[in-house]
């Protein structure tokens, strides 16, 4: 596997990322992908990245295969601490090339006392 992922953060703007280039995107965030681990015995991907963030937003992911843009492919949360994460995306295509990850980040609201 190359150095390369191939993300899509909106359906505008395509990028291609080496592993530990920080890149910032819309989101206004800065991303770091440190490592990503392709699992074919059970078609899964995991990545690892780091990101700044508040406590205050909820993240979550949506992942899609290019030949396969009409379908959202299950992605788990394994961890998460101090801006670091590891998400497992599921039920890739034994034959993936290009793999759209978007990161949605959420305001949560605060709870009132």
């Amino acid at each position: 596997m190359s150095n390369k992922s191939n993300l899509s953060l909106t359906s505008a703007k395509k990028l291609t990322i080496n592993l530990y280039e920080a890149f910032s995107s819309n989101i206004t965030r800065t991303v770091t992908i440190e490592n990503r681990v392709y699992h074919p015995a059970n078609s899964s991907l995991d990545m690892i990245f780091k990101m700044n963030q508040t406590d205050e937003e909820e993240i979550s992911f949506v992942a899609q295969e290019k030949a396969n843009p009409n379908i959202k492919l299950p992605v788990h949360l394994l961890y998460e601490d101090d801006g670091y994460y590891v998400v497992r995306v599921s039920d890739l295509s034994p034959n993936w090339e290009v793999l759209a990850f978007v990161i949605c980040i959420k305001k949560m609201k605060k709870k009132k006392r």
